[in-house]
């Protein structure tokens, strides 16, 4: 995985300009919380200000799981077929929100099982691995090289948006039954000592572990959630994997989708673009990713803290506060889209420069306050 490593050194020039210019604001220090982190972090990323995010490119990565034999899942790999139709006609989900945004969606499949009938208003880009993960209950979901491949796919992508002049990207996905791959892979690296720096501090792994963070996906039934939480229990426990490698443990357990965002993190720390993280399956990605080259952690930008138990243990993990709390479980990218306008109105404030010499206040002084931003 050498050949994903970064050396991404953080702007402190940049990051010092953004924060003096919030700070020159009349408003309280720190008024805006959250949303001058997130605009300090962006400037830093981009070494840009004022922090421009205007061309964005909403990343959706499209794959199946053959661990639905197990039964962990209500729909089969035709809703992923479906839904991959929707949004190649600009009817789904994504869709609006990203019209209402200004995103430019771009659809990759990575792995679907069953091709989408006939064309549509966005195009499908082809970097399909295989057709769908064998199912990780019974042997390993994909092999080496698959996994390279796909990692591949998602790096290529920010390669590719890079070089049309976008200069932030969500990462979003769409396949059945990856919660269950995404817990799977979430709970083998939070239990793996060997990627953090206090191993006494992470959880022991063990049956009621994986019943506690196992979420219910898409509206799982009982017997689905039983089956779920079996599944992926046994898997980590047959494969060893709170002792194997994050790249082990990706192509265990993992999804083509998840290896896709995990490279699009990768890459996006090389080129440094920031990304907007969605949901669980994003955050599992980006653990993985920071997992590999730990500077990723510096261009991930947080959306929303979905409602699967997991995700709370992933953003913990990763230090990273989501600011909208609103139990959003959709997918597709569709949280990241909900960030947008909130930046988009924070950036209002800073462009306006209205400080306080305007107003004839006195400037407040530099107290001392914790940002939420581990950056900063």
């Amino acid at each position: 995985m050498n050949r994903y490593t970064s050396d991404y050194k953080v702007n402190s020039a940049v990051l010092d300009a953004v924060k003096k210019h919030w700070d020159s604001i009349a408003k309280p220090l720190h008024g805006l919380g959250a949303f001058e982190d997130i605009i300090i972090q962006i400037g830093e990323i981009t070494q840009c200000d004022p922090p421009d995010f205007s061309k964005r490119a909403a990343l959706v990565f499209l794959a199946d799981n053959g661990v639905i034999e197990e039964g962990v899942a209500q729909s089969d790999q035709e809703v992923t077929q479906k839904v991959c139709e929707s949004m190649m006609n600009s009817t789904a989900t994504i869709n609006t929100l990203s019209k209402f945004c200004n995103a430019d969606v771009f659809l990759y499949d990575v792995g679907m099982k069953l091709s989408p009938e006939g064309h549509g208003i966005i195009n499908l880009n082809d970097k399909k691995v295989a057709w769908g993960t064998k199912n990780f209950a019974k042997e390993p979901a994909m092999s080496p090289d698959e996994l390279h491949q796909a990692i591949k796919a998602g790096w290529d992508a920010v390669l590719e948006c890079k070089n049309r002049g976008y200069n932030i990207i969500s990462a979003g996905e769409m396949g059945i039954g990856n919660t269950t791959t995404s817990t799977a892979v979430a709970i083998s690296l939070l239990c793996n000592k060997a990627y953090w720096k206090n191993p006494e501090n992470v959880e022991e792994f063990s049956e009621a572990l994986v019943k506690r963070l196992t979420g219910h996906g898409a509206g799982a039934t009982n017997q689905i959630m039983k089956n779920k939480t079996t599944t992926i229990y046994n898997a980590i426990k047959k494969y060893n994997l709170t002792e194997r490698s994050v790249e082990d443990i990706l192509q265990h357990v993992g999804g083509f989708d998840i290896a896709a965002m995990a490279g699009v993190y990768l890459a996006a720390c090389r080129f440094r673009i920031p990304v907007i993280m969605d949901g669980l399956i994003s955050a599992a990605a980006a653990l993985a990713a920071v997992c590999i080259e730990p500077n990723v952690r510096n261009i991930i930008v947080p959306s929303h803290l979905g409602k699967e138990q997991c995700m709370q243990a992933v953003v913990n993990r990763l230090g990273l506060s989501p600011v909208v709390h609103a139990d959003m479980a959709l997918g597709e990218g569709t949280g990241c889209m909900f960030l947008y306008p909130l930046l988009d109105m924070a950036m209002e404030v800073y462009r306006a420069q209205v400080n306080f010499d305007v107003i004839g206040v006195e400037q407040y002084g530099d107290g001392s306050f914790a940002t939420r931003s581990a950056l900063l």
